[in-house]
C-alpha cells in the first residue's frame, strides 16, 4: 500500500550556506584527500622497493599515524585548558559574555601553526 503524501525534501546542511565556512571545509577536504592517497600509496611503494617486506611490517608504518592523532586529542585539550586558565578562565565556570573565547583559541591557532615552521627554519 502506497502512501500519497511526498516525501519532505532534506534541507541543505547549514553550513553549505556559509561561504567561508565552505572554504574552511574544502581545503580540510583537500588537505585530508592528499594526506589519505599518500598513506594508501605507500604500501605498494615500499613493497615494489624493499622486496624482503612482507604486508605486516608495512602496515606497521600506518601505526604511528593512527597514535600521534589519539595523543594530539589529549595534548590539544590541555593546551588550550591552559590557555584558557591563563587568559582568565576557571574550570566549570560559564563563560562571561565579556571574556574573548576566540582570542584564546586563536592564540593557540598561530602557535600550534608557528611551531612546525620555526622547527622546519632551525633545521634547514
Amino acid at each position: 500500500m502506497t502512501s500519497s503524501m511526498p516525501k519532505p525534501k532534506r534541507p541543505a546542511p547549514v553550513f553549505l550556506k556559509w561561504p567561508d565556512a565552505l572554504l574552511l571545509l574544502s581545503a580540510y577536504a583537500c588537505s585530508f584527500g592528499l594526506f589519505q592517497a599518500l598513506m594508501t600509496s605507500i604500501s605498494s611503494a615500499l613493497s615494489d622497493s624493499y622486496k624482503y617486506l612482507n604486508q605486516s611490517t608495512i602496515g606497521l608504518c600506518f601505526l604511528p599515524v593512527g597514535l600521534s592523532i589519539c595523543l594530539s586529542g589529549v595534548y590539544m585539550g590541555r593546551v588550550v585548558d591552559r590557555e584558557f586558565r591563563r587568559a582568565g578562565g576557571t574550570r566549570g565556570a560559564k563563560i562571561s559574555v565579556e571574556f574573548d573565547l576566540e582570542k584564546v583559541r586563536s592564540l593557540v591557532r598561530l602557535r600550534m601553526r608557528r611551531t612546525p615552521a620555526e622547527k622546519l627554519d632551525r633545521r634547514g
